[in-house]
């Protein structure tokens, strides 16, 4: 790189900040790439470029380039497939990941890869933080039109397979603390829009012992997932797969060689975990 011609005025006198092409100094440009980070942390779906735009009143540009320059660093994920961007993998190098989900993840590993290869869709491994279920291990599946997911998405309790699944298995005092920070949104027509119709799908999901997302959450996927339950019962986690909501038609409830494989998959997960 050509090094800039220096006078004598520039080895006297302080230099003003570098601008970036927004316009902005680099503080300036910094503080607002951490608070784009923390509001894609908050969020309890994928954030899209429109979503930081609005957010923080930039043109798309601009927003456009802090989110790129975020993820060149690998604070966040870009799901191309998708649109939309999550927590990148720089942020598990800076908080160590939970010992009891590190464990889990190594060892539930060889069994989603085989869930993904029985299916032919992408699974997931989930577990319970904060108002969302977040998933912790992921096996992608291959193909030319497959869900893009990655460790770190967060998805709602209420809209979610994976997050209906731990949802419906809490104790009923945890539930109500949860509905009660719950901010329901209609994404489709078959979003759950209330506690009350929340409780009653728990109550399903408790006697089926699966959970369903019926194209209900804000990107179009239908999904099953079952509840990883320890040996008092609780839900530790959920694991479920994924499917392009266009592809799969028919109704997700109908998928019985996937449900069988999800409720298998479940099955030895706690074994894993109870040995």
């Amino acid at each position: 790189m050509a090094s800039r011609p220096r006078s004598s005025a520039s080895e006297t006198a302080p230099s003003p900040p570098a601008r970036n092409a927004g316009g902005e100094a680099p503080l300036q440009t910094l503080a607002r790439g951490l608070r784009i980070l923390k509001f894609i942390a908050k969020q309890d779906q994928l954030v899209r470029l429109r979503d930081v735009a609005q957010a923080f009143g930039l043109e798309r540009s601009i927003a456009l380039r802090l989110l790129q320059t975020l993820e060149a660093e690998n604070f966040i994920r870009k799901h191309e497939g998708l649109k939309a961007y999550s927590l990148g993998p720089a942020l598990t190098e800076l908080t160590r990941p939970k010992p009891f989900i590190e464990r889990l993840a190594e060892r539930i590993r060889p069994l989603l890869g085989r869930l993904t290869q029985e299916t032919g869709q992408t699974s997931h491994l989930a577990v319970l933080e904060g108002r969302s279920a977040v998933l912790v291990e992921v096996r992608q599946a291959t193909g030319p039109i497959v869900v893009q997911q990655a460790a770190g998405d967060a998805e709602a309790l209420y809209c979610s397979a994976v997050g209906k699944a731990i949802y419906a298995f809490l104790p009923e005092p945890e539930q109500r603390e949860l509905v009660s920070q719950m901010k329901f949104e209609k994404h489709t027509p078959a979003t759950l829009l209330s506690a009350k119709q929340l409780n009653e799908e728990a109550a399903a999901i408790r006697k089926m012992g699966v959970a369903f997302d019926r194209a209900e959450g804000p990107l179009p996927l239908k999904c099953i997932a079952v509840p990883i339950l320890n040996e008092e019962g609780r839900p530790v986690a959920s694991v479920g797969i994924s499917c392009v909501g266009a592809l799969t038609p028919q109704p997700i409830e109908s998928m019985r060689v996937w449900i069988r494989a999800v409720k298998q998959c479940g099955g030895s997960i706690e074994q894993e975990i109870a040995s």
